[in-house]
């Protein structure tokens, strides 16, 4: 189930993306979305937006939970909150180059070095 992150949610959350991302110092969000599989937070991705640009952001699922389209679905439900906003494109800056492939893959193209751009 993908849902809203909650307030109450939010040690689970951050113990979660402690496991996913070992170095992450800070969280920075607008709209924080989770895989909620019951007992833990199995996924995460953020939308990053303001009046003129729309990104997909913390793209992350756990270890154990990968190879479950859980990837997939989160970045569909970003892409249709992104859409509901009024945004007619999304940002994505992979962190590396499976995820790029896996965005490709959904429509993503190449925009520069370093970002792809899906329409919604």
């Amino acid at each position: 189930m993908i849902r809203t992150l909650r307030p109450t949610d939010w040690p689970r959350y951050l113990d979660a993306l402690r496991l996913i991302q070992p170095n992450l110092k800070s969280v920075s969000h607008s709209e924080v979305f989770v895989v909620d599989t019951g007992d833990r937070l199995a996924g995460t991705a953020t939308l990053l937006f303001d009046g003129t640009r729309a990104q997909l952001d913390r793209l992350a699922v756990l270890p154990a939970q990968q190879g479950r389209c859980l990837s997939r679905e989160l970045v569909d439900h970003v892409r249709r909150r992104a859409r509901d906003l009024g945004f007619a494109t999304i940002d994505a800056d992979p962190i590396d180059e499976r995820v790029a492939a896996m965005l490709r893959r959904m429509g993503f193209a190449t925009t520069n070095t370093a970002t792809l751009t899906g329409e919604l």
